[in-house]
């Protein structure tokens, strides 16, 4: 700071003030000057939903500002294992930069020059190229908005190349089984995870992209390229190894610590971020979670009474417009099979409880069991079946064709059920005609 002002001689003379003409310089002597203490700018971070006192968050926040780095703004950088791209001897792989409007033309821009700057890509010459893709992210932004955009690369065809590296991910359901239910949790997000892992020297250049104006390769690890997860899922490992099955679970960049009492939870917080800082890593503060006796994990809630299900994730299934067509039916499938196993055994109609594997889609699909056998029967697919299996004598199906397809199905109180896999009753599934979810 620079502040201009005349200094008579009467003041220079007090305190003892030295000008030197030669070096256009004033000296001040050491014991004139008074040192003002030191203040620690604070780490921002919310602290509202926890159930601690004002004491238990001061010691929280004291310990937030020991390891500022870890909190930083941009995304670190590890070296304790490099992204490693084996292709054998595959040769390199070229495809033409898509095509764009003017509007994302200037959003990928945006991007480019962006991870430019924070020394994520630069430019490359390399015999290697893959185009650039734009998806839309569901976060309510304007079309033109850079950040209504997730910037990627489209690698099919180098990774159709790539030789998969083999590591094993964790399993989520071992994963949350084994998380010790204890009062006080907290979930740490590395800040753009993959990012934060550099790309081996020898490969960058086959990371290379091209958009309209150039080619860039990465520095670090991109999204979207084979072998990403589970290297990722490796250097994590690595740097966590002395506090992974303690005190620590760790799925990809979610990190979870949990701790019987708020003491020994800041001793445990210490632990990982000395690991994490020591490692070069940092920490996305805006989605870390600190001392809760609840939290959002995996899309389940953790606590100390046990596991249960996320009832804003739930209220998405239940409020689901009725599917009109296969991917949509897929979608609900897969939201509603994550959380297959909180629904109880229930029966459809009278059915035993034992017969029926779960009864997800019940209350979005079935309105009673009688319309459901009704639908089976009519049902232009496997009505055929359906009749078969319910009087194989029947004339008016085909018999040879019918007895190898029944194989795969069961007619139980009269409803159908896919029965391929089956070991046992409880692994039966009902079977629903896919017209049913293209009605209104």
């Amino acid at each position: 700071m620079q502040i201009q002002c005349i200094l008579g001689i009467d003041f220079m003379k007090e305190s003892k003030l030295t000008l030197d003409f030669d070096q256009k310089s004033l000296i001040i002597p050491d014991d004139q000057i008074k040192q003002l203490p030191k203040v620690e700018k604070p780490v921002e971070i919310d602290l509202s939903d926890t159930k601690l006192g004002e004491g238990q968050k001061q010691k929280l926040r004291n310990l937030f500002i020991g390891f500022k780095r870890l909190f930083s703004d941009q995304p670190g950088l590890t070296h304790v294992l490099y992204h490693e791209i084996d292709t054998g001897d595959k040769g390199p792989i070229v495809s033409r930069p898509y095509r764009y409007d003017r509007v994302k033309q200037g959003i990928i821009d945006y991007h480019i020059e962006k991870m430019l700057q924070e020394g994520t890509i630069r430019p490359i010459q390399s015999p290697y190229a893959s185009p650039v893709v734009l998806t839309r992210k569901n976060n309510g932004l304007p079309p033109d908005s850079p950040k209504a955009y997730r910037f990627a690369i489209d690698y099919r065809k180098f990774n159709a190349i790539t030789k998969y590296p083999r590591y094993p991910l964790p399993v989520i359901d071992d994963l949350i089984t084994n998380i010790p239910h204890t009062g006080v949790m907290s979930t740490l997000d590395l800040k753009s995870g993959y990012f934060q892992l550099a790309i081996s020297p020898k490969d960058i250049e086959k990371t290379t992209f091209i958009p309209c104006n150039g080619t860039f390769a990465f520095l670090k690890m991109p999204f979207g390229h084979s072998g990403a997860a589970p290297n990722f899922q490796k250097a994590i490992d690595i740097i966590l190894k002395p506090v992974i099955g303690r005190f620590v679970s760790v799925y990809m960049d979610d990190v979870t610590i949990t701790s019987p009492s708020f003491n020994e939870h800041l001793d445990h917080l210490n632990q990982v971020f000395t690991l994490l800082r020591d490692a070069g890593l940092t920490l996305n503060k805006d989605k870390c979670h600190f001392a809760r006796d609840k939290l959002k994990y995996l899309g389940l809630v953790i606590s100390k009474e046990g596991i249960e299900t996320d009832h804003s994730k739930v209220k998405v299934i239940t409020e689901m417009k009725p599917p009109k067509n296969s991917k949509e039916v897929s979608k609900f499938l897969g939201m509603a099979g994550w959380y297959q196993k909180f629904i109880p055994q229930n029966p459809v109609g009278n059915l035993d409880g034992s017969q029926i594997s779960c009864a997800a889609l019940r209350a979005l699909a079935l309105n009673s069991r009688e319309q459901l056998i009704r639908e089976q029967r009519e049902d232009p697919e496997l009505g055929h079946i359906y009749r078969y299996l319910e009087n194989p004598d029947d004339g008016s199906v085909n018999a040879t064709i019918c007895e190898g397809w029944s194989q795969d199905f069961k007619l139980i109180d009269g409803l159908l059920f896919y029965a391929k896999y089956y070991t046992t009753l409880g692994e039966l599934r009902v079977y629903i005609p896919l017209d049913r979810f293209a009605k209104q």
